[in-house]
């Protein structure tokens, strides 16, 4: 076979390797989507919220983390340990904390799916509240509450005293969540797919050149998600990359450059860095010279459903898109 054949065969190999990962990703949403979350149980953990429960996560730190605080978040989320009467989302297989409501979440190896369920979860748990006359207070993202009135009006409030939507169906919110996050992750892996093969390949270079590929990874859950993975996480405290290292940073709306990031001494690396972010807020002179956008396609303020009548969209797919890429560069990068 001629030369440029054989190449030609090893892109084709490698484009094909790299969609593996998202479509087997796309075929585990898919099956998510299908499963039903028991009604009778979503409406019990409704009324033990509204009795003055929390919320909380065991089994995973990540998915506790990203339920807590940022766009889409219940007012009632917490990082505490569960007590009794608490309402928990656990991961199959273990033990349910005494005396709690508990709701099962996949114990998915990859927490893309994690994620993405719990939101779903999350989701049908807003309904079950309507069914019964109250609707949660969702955190909206700051992005588009720019001068935090929304976040000021509602306070500490777990649910609203100033509006009641109509009863919503079990079974419908979390399907139209997944959906959704289906529809970023295709975007994710067909627009932004050169960006994506660009970096599988500067990694492969680095690692062949004998540098190491640093990650940076921002948000809540993916610090958490990212200490398995076999690129070193890059601490504030950490030596400066070297002059054949590369940097991943990886995180949600946060431009480059921006504060968010803090220190950027990251940004010396031989190497350039490789920036993973919803990019509609990044522009070229953002960029430094060897670097460049993997754009995760979110939209602006994270969150992707819809519900009549209520000024809030819920559902964020960041974190589901950020874990998305850093697991595949990780595993699953065309070689």
């Amino acid at each position: 076979m001629r030369p440029i054949a054989l190449m030609l065969c090893a892109l084709i190999t490698q484009a094909a390797l790299g969609e593996d990962y998202f479509q087997t990703l796309d075929r585990r949403l898919s099956d998510l989507q299908r499963r039903a979350i028991d009604a009778a149980l979503l409406d019990r953990a409704a009324r033990a919220l509204i009795g003055g429960a929390d919320l909380t996560v065991v089994g995973d730190p990540g998915v506790a983390a990203d339920l807590v605080g940022g766009a889409g978040a219940f007012a009632f989320s917490t990082l505490d340990p569960p007590r009794a009467g608490d309402v928990v989302l656990l991961l199959e297989g273990l033990p349910a904390p005494p005396d709690t409501v508990a709701l099962p979440l996949p114990d998915d190896p990859d927490p893309a799916v994690r994620l993405a369920a719990a939101w779903a979860v999350q989701l049908e748990l807003f309904a079950a509240c309507t069914r019964l006359g109250e609707t949660p207070v969702v955190r909206q993202s700051l992005e588009i509450d720019t001068r935090r009135d929304r976040f000021f009006r509602y306070g500490g409030q777990r649910f609203h005293h100033d509006l009641w939507l109509e009863p919503i169906p079990a079974h419908t919110l979390a399907p139209r969540y997944l959906a959704a996050v289906r529809r970023v992750l295709r975007d994710l892996a067909t627009a932004s797919g050169d960006a994506l093969d660009r970096a599988a390949f500067r990694i492969d270079d680095t690692l062949a050149d004998g540098g190491v590929v640093r990650l940076r990874p921002a948000g809540r859950a993916l610090p958490h998600h990212v200490l398995g993975l076999p690129f070193p996480v890059l601490a504030d405290d950490a030596a400066r990359p070297g002059p054949r290292d590369l940097v991943l940073a990886i995180g949600g709306y946060a431009h480059p450059g921006s504060e968010y990031w803090g220190e950027e001494d990251f940004r010396d690396a031989g190497r350039g860095v490789i920036w993973a972010v919803n990019a509609y807020d990044t522009y070229p002179h953002d960029l430094r010279r060897g670097e460049f956008v993997i754009d995760l396609m979110g939209p602006v303020g994270d969150c992707v459903v819809k519900v009549e009548h209520y000024d809030a969209r819920l559902g964020p797919v960041s974190s589901v898109t950020a874990a998305a890429v850093a697991h595949h560069l990780a595993y699953h990068r065309p070689r």
